[in-house]
C-alpha cells in the first residue's frame, strides 16, 4: 500500500522546519512523549540514525524524530535493503523521497542473504540488519539508533518467547527500550518508553497527521512466519486478555529490575581480578535453595560477563545453565560457555567460578558493575 506524498503546503510538521522547544506544548501527545524521552535518555549532542524501513511504524518514527531534533547535522535515516523481494528497490526509493523532503541525510545500506536461498528467515534479516544499522552509525558517527516498536510488537515478542518454550521473567518482559548495538552504539525504542506506549493504530495515525507516505511489506502477511500468526491471534484478542498480557510484562520487568539490583550489590564485592582474569565467588552466585535461583544466577552471570575487558552477552539458556551449575557442584572441571563473541572458559572450584584468560574493565568495582548494568538491556 503506497500513499500520496504530501503537498508542502498542506504538512508543515513533515515538510517545514521542525518547533523548538518553545512549541513542543502544541504538538500532539505522541510527539510530545517522543521529545521528552529523547530528552531523558539521549545526551542533547548525541547524532542518531533512524532505522526506517519504509512501513507505517517506521515513518511514524520518521516523522516524530524530525520534530524532535530540529539539528541538521544529529540525524540521519538509514534504510536497509535485505535482498528478499524483488520490489525492495521501491521502499528504499520512498524512504530516500521522503527524507529529502525534510531535507534529511539518507543512507541505503545493503544486507542480502550471503547465499541464493540462505539466510532468508526473520531472525538472520535481523541479525543482517542490525549489523548494517551498526555499521552506518560508526561510519557517521551516530552513538544511538533508533527503531520504531510499539507496544504491539512488544506483546507479540512476550507471546513469541512463550510460545517457543522461554520462561522467566526476562522472557515476559518483553522488548527492552534500551539495549548496546556494539561497544560504540545503543538502540533505542522511544515508543516503548513511557507508561501507555502507542500502538500500531497510534502510530498509524500520527504518521497520516503528518503527511508522510508508506508502503505496506507483503512479507507482514505470510501466515508461515510465526510473528505474523501471534499479531493476528492478538489484534483478534479481546481487550481483557491484553490487558492481562501487559500487566505480566510490567510485573516482570518490576522484578527483574529487583533480580539485577541485586546482582550488581553482590558482583561489587563478589567479583574479583585473579591474576591475570578474574573470578565469582561462590556466595555472589546466590543460594541454590532459592525459588528463583536460576533466574537469579543467570542475571549474575550476564552481569559478569558484562564486567569483563572483553565484554560479551552470554548465552543463558537452560541448557547452558543446567551445565554450569553442575560444573559448580562438582567444585572441578572446566567447560566454554557461548557468548556474541569470543567464548568464555570458565574453571571451576570450592570458591566460585574463575575466568583465567577475562581481565575485567578498568576501574573501581562499583563504577565497573554500574557501567555494565547501564551497557545491558533497559527497561523504563
Amino acid at each position: 500500500m503506497l500513499a500520496t506524498m504530501p503537498n508542502p503546503a498542506s504538512a508543515p510538521t513533515a515538510r517545514g522546519g521542525p518547533p523548538g522547544p518553545s512549541g513542543i506544548t502544541g504538538l500532539p501527545r505522541l510527539a510530545r512523549e517522543f521529545h521528552a524521552t529523547l530528552r531523558r535518555v539521549v545526551p542533547e549532542d548525541a547524532r542518531l540514525l533512524l532505522g526506517v524501513s519504509g512501513g507505517s511504524d517506521s515513518m511514524a518514527l520518521l516523522a516524530a524524530a524530525h520534530t524532535a531534533v530540529p539539528e541538521a547535522d544529529r540525524l540521519v535515516v538509514a534504510h536497509v535493503r535485505h535482498g528478499l523481494r524483488a520490489d525492495d528497490e521501491l521502499d528504499a526509493g520512498l524512504v530516500e523521497t521522503a527524507a529529502a523532503s525534510l531535507n534529511r541525510p539518507c543512507r541505503i545500506l545493503l544486507a542480502p542473504p550471503p547465499a541464493p536461498g540462505a539466510g532468508r528467515s526473520e531472525t538472520a534479516a535481523r541479525r543482517r540488519r542490525l549489523a548494517a544499522l551498526a555499521e552506518a552509525a560508526r561510519q557517521c558517527g551516530a552513538q544511538w539508533v533508533l527503531l520504531a516498536h510499539h507496544l504491539d510488537d512488544d506483546l507479540q515478542t512476550t507471546m513469541l518467547h512463550l510460545a517457543r518454550g522461554h520462561r522467566g521473567d526476562r522472557a515476559l518482559a518483553g522488548i527492552p527500550m534500551v539495549r548496546s548495538l556494539d561497544a560504540h552504539t545503543r538502540i533505542l525504542r522511544p515508543f516503548l518508553v513511557g507508561p501507555s506506549p502507542p500502538d500500531r493504530r497510534a502510530l498509524f495515525a500520527y504518521r497520516e497527521e503528518a503527511g508522510l507516505p508508506f508502503r505496506e511489506d507483503p512479507m507482514n502477511h505470510e501466515a508461515g512466519v510465526a510473528r505474523n500468526r501471534i499479531r493476528d491471534w492478538l489484534d483478534s484478542a479481546d481487550a481483557a486478555l491484553r490487558s492481562t498480557l501487559r500487566r505480566a510484562q510490567l510485573a516482570a520487568r518490576a522484578r527483574l529490575a529487583t533480580r539485577m539490583g541485586a546482582a550488581a550489590e553482590a558482583l561489587e564485592t563478589g567479583l574479583s581480578p585473579e591474576g591475570l582474569g578474574c573470578s565469582i565467588s561462590r556466595v555472589a552466585l546466590g543460594d541454590a535453595h532459592d525459588a528463583d535461583h536460576d533466574q537469579d544466577f543467570a542475571e549474575r552471570l550476564r552481569l559478569a560477563a558484562a564486567c569483563l575487558a572483553e565484554p560479551r552477552r552470554l548465552d543463558t539458556r537452560r541448557a547452558v545453565l543446567q551445565a554450569l551449575l553442575r560444573l559448580l557442584e562438582s567444585g572441578s572441571g572446566q567447560m566454554s560457555l557461548p557468548t556474541s563473541g569470543t567464548p568464555l572458559l570458565v574453571r571451576a572450584s570450592r570458591a566460585g567460578l574463575h575466568f583465567p584468560h577475562e581481565a575485567l574493565a578498568a576501574g573501581p568495582s562499583a563504577a565497573r558493575v554500574l557501567r555494565a548494568v547501564c551497557a545491558g538491556s533497559l527497561y523504563f
